[in-house]
């Protein structure tokens, strides 16, 4: 077995969620990958070799975090904690040192054949973001260097994005700029809350100090009737069976999405827009499951609107 070249740090505390499953089953099959996941949650014992389960608090990550960046940092919700990513290297560094990368990212996606996709970058890129227009929250690896590192501190702002109570975005743009940036604008002329790791990191490219690949690795959308077919850690779209890297819900699972309670994933199983099936796309009980999902998902959001207009 390939040896893992790669330390995935994933601090997630509260429940995990009903996806995890489909997670566990495909980092099972991405040997280049250990899982290090720091938690308050069972995480269950019928874990793959390669996730390994660090049990602690939010209160300790703070203190860590706080002894090892020198700073008064005291974290009140779970979600803050990405503002840290890009210094994980640091804050880990205990955990990772026998490791020649290590990435950050997230758990509501599923991998498919990591390992294919991101060795050839890996030879000559210290830093491999999955998004080309800004540094991707849902994975991005680094070269287990010092100098690579650091990189968050050369932001100004990084002080005061660890600081603030609320979320700065820093591992990513700063600021809501998405749909800007995904229409042409510069996001180096874009300033939201902070200036971010992307800025720190599209700055350096441009100057020539950095080695770093922002590729479009990370499926993050699919069309009404798409399909990704996962099968034994392999990632392919049922249409014309081109493979993808990983298919991240971040998009997808704010309405429609759904995925069935499980206490492994099975080997096979389809993602579509409206979430995780178990059959075979085309099916009628595929037609109808997606169906229900639809109008459940409809009747959610409905509520939702009605209840901000009369409250």
């Amino acid at each position: 077995m390939m040896k893992a070249r790669i330390a995935l740090i994933i601090p997630y505390f509260g429940d995990l969620p009903h996806w995890f499953p489909y997670f566990v089953r495909s980092v099972a099959h991405s040997p280049i990958l250990d899982v290090l996941l720091f938690t308050d949650a069972q995480a269950g014992p019928e874990l793959p070799d390669n996730i390994k389960v660090h049990y602690c608090s939010l209160a300790r990550f703070s203190e860590l975090a706080s002894r090892i960046l020198s700073l008064p940092i005291s974290l009140s919700h779970p979600f803050k904690i990405c503002d840290f990513r890009p210094a994980f290297g640091q804050i880990f560094q205990e955990c990772i040192r026998h490791y020649e990368f290590w990435a950050f990212g997230d758990i509501d996606l599923v991998y498919g054949d990591v390992a294919a996709f991101l060795e050839p970058l890996m030879e000559h890129h210290d830093v491999i973001s999955c998004r080309k227009e800004w540094v991707s929250g849902s994975l991005c690896v680094l070269r287990n260097s010092k100098e690579i590192n650091s990189l968050f501190a050369l932001s100004a702002d990084w002080k005061r994005a660890f600081l603030s109570p609320d979320s700065q975005l820093f591992d990513e743009m700063g600021g809501f700029f998405y749909s800007d940036v995904l229409k042409g604008a510069d996001v180096l002329s874009l300033k939201g809350k902070v200036e971010s790791f992307t800025h720190v990191l599209k700055r350096l490219v441009r100057s020539g100090d950095l080695r770093c690949a922002f590729e479009d690795l990370a499926c993050e959308q699919l069309d009404w009737g798409e399909t990704i077919v996962h099968d034994s850690g392999h990632l392919t779209r049922f249409s014309d069976g081109i493979e993808v890297m990983y298919v991240h819900y971040v998009c997808m699972k704010r309405r429609f999405f759904e995925v069935p309670v499980v206490a492994a994933a099975p080997e096979r199983f389809l993602i579509r827009k409206t979430g995780i099936y178990l059959e075979r796309p085309g099916t009628r009980i595929l037609l109808s499951q997606e169906a229900g999902r639809v109008i459940r998902g409809g009747m959610h959001g409905a509520t939702r609107l009605l209840s901000r207009w009369i409250g």
